[in-house]
């Protein structure tokens, strides 16, 4: 019989072809098998089900450097175990041999992955690794929905013409493994350094961006200045001015203050008024729709690119992983029809309804500015349910739509300044005339993307003011202020950054002009984001990234190394574009890899020093005394070298334990009660961890609750009560019953009411940061009071 191969990224990507050439007779074994139908069988991949071989399996052994493939071999991809290790994964052998089944049968293969640089190195490793050689065509589509794939189908290109994707695709992968386990082993072998790392070609750059960032945070020294601050009014309307400059000392702010106050009045010596107009902002790409959901609703890049993959799925939104925040002339021709069929969906739909028989803006139309796939759009299915999450996005694209066609944002800025006693002061109002784009979310919304507002609506309004009024003082003072760091990064300022190699850009057109030359790329940006969380290198505290103690470490080894270059990464993100549009060969961009990676091993080699104090230590057995072996998920006494078999794992209970936790246990003593745990139900619970030794595992000491209904007051003996996370007397006192996440145990409550003190360890600041601490009760403040101990 013969039959067509259609292969999808995905089942449901699948499921959605299928239906429209036919294929509706199922051959599946739970989530592996294909579709059947029409004269096409229709199968799916799981993503990356091939990749290329590690270099053990290509026969590196562990002490070679540099490791330069002749040639790359691919495997079949696993599953990871706790310990990181690559175990066989059955289900995904089981496709690839059904995928291998289906192309030695076909006539033809049709590539339907996803339309761009991973989707293609999905189909071509899979390609490669069974050996193939039935000729295929490409699918190329931005769309699920039922017309876009029955247009796709009629306008299919010989598979080949995609080689220069391939290329690319090809190039990205190997210049990750050339420079990632190279790198990695290169840190191990010239550090002496015993954990579990990785490093990579852009992950290792973006982890610096963000620990510069915190360092740079934490060691800001604030600038004082000092303002006059006055408040007046014109009628019945009061406002407030600021003296047009800064003083540099309180004294010179105190004594023209002083000037001011005897002179009693303001003197309007200027009414500057302008109009301000505007333009639309440009439609969402993934990095400023994932920018946009984190400053709005704190989502993050990884949870907003799986929202939007699958409003693409369920056919509501356009191929969410592009580049570009343009569509061409030939899709803008469909918008006033799309408009139309918007004007159905609620409060938004009015805005749409709106734009009826208007001129639209274009200012996100051009061809030449298009990449693989235009900027997201919503398609013309209209949903009736989706879930809170999705609801979000899908809102937020079609929101985004309304406003990008619509008309300009209209403005009466007005500029007022004023003197009093030679001391000026300026004020600025802004008026909106006509909403325009504005209209869907209002004027006095913050832009998402940049989490700030426009300075002109800001500003908000002044009463009407002419040249000449004399305005009284209401009020004056000297306010104290002072410069700020640049605030540690959220999901949104490091894409932004990302996107430009860490320049601060808030201009749409200037950033969209350097995408090439950004890390990484929209589609794996927040991938690299959750690849460094997942190493233990940063974590998420509410929307901010922090780096760990860990990653600090890390960082420290490579810090002004090559390998943490971020605009020599930004440069191999160029060449990679180069590549994908046929203007460089990957044959020269493999040569210059190469080259980087001996740099940047001569690099290590050169400049790098035997941590003893920063590398993880070699650990006794609590239990048996054999040394144990460091790894990235846990510290093991192996019984493959006569260990006794004890695990402690580095993340207990969805909770990652803190390194004093770690320390207290590798000694054999139990920790303090750690905060945070998470149990099978999805429960929070507090415990201390202790090794049970006849299990050879950790246990949890879940502690009692304290009873404080016999403690007494240390400064009147009157009974305590209770009250939330305090103690409290009627004399005035009160205390805390634990500080920085640790609980005090009810001995210590004691200890500490008796006169005596008390260490806590491993305690948090509201930065994350651990410190150490010892209390005691400040008789005259009648209060807790701490000093640290070995503060970091």
């Amino acid at each position: 019989m013969n039959y067509k191969v259609i292969i999808a990224e995905k089942p449901s990507v699948a499921a959605s072809i299928a239906k429209i050439v036919g294929a509706t007779t199922p051959h599946r074994s739970g989530p592996t098998g294909y579709l059947e139908g029409g004269g096409y069988r229709v199968t799916w991949a799981f993503g990356h089900l091939v990749g290329l071989q590690t270099p053990e399996q290509m026969g590196f052994g562990k002490g070679i450097l540099p490791i330069f493939p002749d040639t790359w071999t691919t495997k079949v991809n696993g599953k990871r175990d706790k310990e990181g290790k690559e175990q066989p994964d059955e289900m995904v052998e089981r496709q690839l041999k059904t995928i291998e089944s289906l192309f030695g049968g076909a006539t033809q293969i049709i590539v339907a992955t996803d339309a761009g640089r991973e989707g293609e190195l999905i189909f071509r490793y899979i390609y490669e690794h069974l050996r193939c050689t039935t000729p295929f065509q490409r699918l190329w589509i931005s769309s699920l929905t039922d017309e876009a794939i029955s247009k796709g189908l009629g306008e299919m290109k010989d598979g080949h013409a995609y080689d220069a994707l391939s290329d690319a695709a090809h190039a990205r992968s190997q210049a990750d493994w050339l420079v990632g386990y190279n790198a990695s082993r290169a840190l191990r072998l010239f550090t002496g350094y015993r954990g579990n790392l990785s490093l990579g070609r852009v992950q290792t750059p973006t982890l610096g961006m963000i620990c510069t960032r915190y360092e740079a945070n934490k060691n800001f020294v604030p600038t004082p200045f000092w303002v006059i601050a006055v408040d007046t009014a014109k009628g019945n309307v009061p406002f407030s001015v600021l003296n047009d400059g800064k003083y540099t000392t309180e004294q010179q702010a105190q004594e023209h203050l002083q000037r001011v106050l005897q002179d009693g009045q303001l003197r309007v010596e200027d009414v500057e008024k302008k109009h301000s107009s505007r333009r639309p902002p440009l439609l969402y790409d993934l990095t400023s729709l994932q920018r946009a959901a984190n400053g709005r609703y704190g989502l993050t890049a990884d949870q907003t690119l799986r929202i939007a993959q699958s409003l693409y799925e369920k056919k509501y939104l356009s191929y969410p992983r592009t580049g570009s925040r343009y569509i061409p002339e030939d899709v803008f021709k469909t918008i006033p029809a799309l408009l139309r069929k918007l004007q159905e969906y609620g409060e938004i739909g009015t805005h749409a309804a709106a734009l009826a028989g208007k001129k639209l803006c274009r200012r996100s139309v051009n061809d030449a500015k298009v990449t693989d796939h235009h900027a997201l759009l919503p398609t013309g299915n209209i949903p009736t349910t989706l879930e809170a999450s999705e609801k979000k996005i899908y809102e937020m694209v079609v929101g985004r739509m309304v406003e990008a066609f619509g008309e300009n944002y209209e403005a009466d800025v007005t500029t007022v300044t004023m003197v009093s006693a030679d001391v000026t002061f300026k004020a600025r109002g802004s008026v909106p005339t006509y909403l325009g784009w504005k209209a869907v979310y209002g004027a006095d919304v913050k832009d998402e993307e940049d989490n700030k507002k426009d300075e002109d609506d800001a500003a908000g309004a002044l009463p009407p003011l002419a040249k000449g009024d004399r305005l009284p003082i209401n009020n004056a003072e000297v306010q104290q202020k002072s410069d700020k760091p640049l605030p540690i990064y959220t999901d949104s300022t490091l894409l932004a950054e990302m996107e430009t190699c860490g320049k601060r850009i808030d201009d749409e057109e200037l950033r969209e002009s350097m995408k090439d030359v950004g890390l990484g790329t929209p589609a794996t940006r927040a991938a690299t984001i959750e690849v460094l969380i997942a190493r233990g290198y940063v974590e998420r505290q509410g929307k901010k990234l922090l780096p760990t103690d860990f990653g600090m470490q890390v960082w420290s080894m490579v810090q002004g190394r090559k390998i943490a270059d971020v605009a020599t990464t930004g440069e191999w993100e160029r060449r990679l574009h180069l590549i994908e549009t046929g203007a460089q060969q990957a044959r020269a961009f493999d040569k210059d890899i190469r080259a980087f990676v001996e740099d940047i091993i001569e690099d290590l080699r050169a400049n790098s020093k035997m941590l003893e104090g920063a590398a993880e230590p070699a650990h006794a057995c609590p239990l048996c005394g054999k040394m144990m072996k460091s790894m990235q998920y846990s510290i093991t006494c192996d019984t493959a070298t006569g260990g006794c078999g004890l695990k402690i794992s580095r993340e207990v209970a969805g909770k990652k334990l803190p390194a004093t936790a770690l320390a207290a246990l590798l000694q054999g003593k139990p920790t303090a009660v750690i905060k945070g745990f998470t149990s099978k139900t999805g429960k929070k619970f507090d415990a201390a961890l202790k090794i049970d030794a006849e299990a050879r595992r950790l246990a949890f000491d879940i502690p009692a609750p304290i009873d404080t209904s016999s403690l007494r007051c240390p400064f009147c003996g009157g009974a305590l009560t209770r009250d939330a996370g305090k103690v409290r007397c009627d004399c005035g006192f009160e205390m805390w019953l634990s500080s920085g996440g640790v609980r005090f145990s009810e001995d210590q409550l004691r200890t500490l009411l008796g006169g005596g003190s008390v260490s806590l360890f491993g305690m948090k600041s509201k930065a994350g940061r651990p410190f150490n601490g010892r209390f005691v009760i400040d008789r005259e403040k009648k209060t807790l009071i701490m000093n640290f101990i070995n503060k970091k």
